[in-house]
């Protein structure tokens, strides 16, 4: 047991590893497209969304933020304004964000950043407002 508990470590920390020496940061986003992300946070052009649950959302959510539970996107998608505007989404740990940047993908969404995880969207978000 402890062997197979190693060996699924190890792996996971190659496959960091590996993403981090290719530029790929919160969300699969290359280090460029983080940067653009601030950019448009910084410059308020951005929606920034959380898609974590209303309780969620109440518990810590990041300032400037509006809750869209990714269970009622289909039936939010008006919320998310034109589909120009540049959207950035996260959650608690990344695999809602994923989810709905799909989805806003498949509506026509032409820009839309994953930061993942909520600590690493507050921490960026943080960056780009003392920008």
């Amino acid at each position: 047991m402890t062997n197979v508990l190693l060996a699924v470590f190890a792996v996971g920390f190659l496959i960091f590893v590996a993403a981090s020496a290719f530029g790929f940061g919160p969300g699969g986003l290359s280090t460029e497209e983080v940067e653009e992300a601030k950019e448009l946070l910084a410059n308020d052009e951005a929606k920034l969304v959380d898609v974590r649950t209303p309780q969620e959302f109440a518990n810590n959510g990041i300032s400037g933020a509006i809750n869209i539970p990714l269970q009622e996107m289909a039936g939010r998608l008006d919320e998310f304004g034109d589909e120009d505007q540049p959207i950035v989404v996260y959650c608690r740990s990344g695999a809602r964000s994923d989810h709905a940047r799909r989805i806003l993908e498949n509506e026509g969404y032409e820009e839309v950043y994953d930061l993942g995880a909520h600590r690493t969207a507050h921490q960026i978000v943080q960056e780009a407002k003392s920008q």
